[in-house]
């Protein structure tokens, strides 16, 4: 007889990691990455650069409110954390930061989808791998377009 059992989520560790320090890390990159991106707007040399980081900028707020959803969601309050805001003085280095960030990012979320595949957050991640592979290609575009 075939017995229909619901599994609980699978809460993997990888490097001492639970999935709770994923989402929150995620969640710290993506808020650092929201402030990064209102600074660079207020910075950018012309409309298509303003334009480009615009969609980057909306796609990570998603992404952001997405991140904080799933955390209170499956584990409560989410620790608090500072960002710190930098000013841009140097357009092309606030750039250079911001592919740093969004490599921290994917980074995260390959770490995370290479722990398994059944675990929360999994698809959330797998879209953030793609998205956030893209924004990398458009920064690194913007990036070498300014002299």
């Amino acid at each position: 007889m075939y017995q229909n059992r619901i599994r609980p989520p699978i809460f993997v560790q990888l490097n001492e990691q639970r999935t709770d320090q994923f989402i929150f890390q995620t969640i710290i990159d993506k808020a650092t990455a929201a402030e990064l991106y209102i600074e660079l707007l207020n910075k950018s040399p012309n409309d298509f650069v303003s334009r480009l980081i615009e969609g980057i900028r909306l796609n990570n707020l998603t992404d952001l409110e997405v991140y904080q959803n799933l955390y209170l969601q499956n584990f409560g309050p989410i620790p608090s954390f500072t960002v710190q805001r930098n000013e841009v003085i140097n357009y092309k280095e606030a750039i250079l930061s911001a592919l740093e960030n969004e490599i921290r990012v994917v980074d995260t979320a390959r770490r995370f989808l290479a722990a398994g595949e059944n675990q929360l957050g999994s698809d959330i991640y797998r879209a953030t791998l793609l998205q956030d592979t893209a924004n990398l290609s458009i920064l690194g575009t913007i990036y070498n377009s300014l002299v």
